[in-house]
């Protein structure tokens, strides 16, 4: 459900009739044009899947179902991209406009549970927030390569 928050008005009720989902994330464009969630339907064995909502008309824009769970979201209007860490350590990356997949990226050995756009949409930080995989890798959208491989040891002490 889209509200707008200082007139206190329900502008858009996006769910599907009759179909009842979990959403588990959801990413909102910088310039709030379109908000994109991960939804599984109750009762089916299934990967949960990725739905792309216009604002302006509140109109379901794009659907994807990668072939495993979608585990952390990202979203760039001005980049036309929707970005899914998944839970076989890739990340895909769709095209907003064609639904096509631009690039796979790959290059963390766990879940990528965590994802950051800059605010052009250009660069992406991804990383596995649970500590399962120490890098932390910075991506340039455009051309799928990684940029920085970061890897993080951490050392803890106990005192006696």
């Amino acid at each position: 459900m889209v509200w707008h928050l200082s007139q206190k008005k329900l502008l858009y009720d996006l769910r599907i009739p009759h179909h009842d989902f979990i959403t588990s994330l959801s990413a909102i464009t910088y310039e709030g044009s379109y908000v994109c969630v991960v939804a599984k339907e109750l009762n089916e064995p299934t990967p949960n899947f990725i739905v792309v909502y216009d604002l302006q008309s509140g109109t379901l824009f794009k659907k994807w179902k990668p072939a495993c769970n979608t585990v952390s979201l990202a979203i760039s209007q001005s980049n036309a991209c929707v970005i899914a860490g998944l839970e076989d350590a890739k990340i895909l990356i769709w095209d907003l406009i064609t639904g096509n997949c631009r690039s796979t990226l790959v290059g963390h050995n766990a879940p990528v549970t965590f994802l950051k756009l800059d605010p052009l949409g250009k660069v992406l930080l991804s990383r596995d927030k649970d500590g399962r995989d120490n890098s932390i890798r910075v991506w340039e959208l455009n051309t799928g390569n990684s940029i920085l491989n970061v890897n993080i040891i951490l050392l803890m002490h106990v005192s006696i």
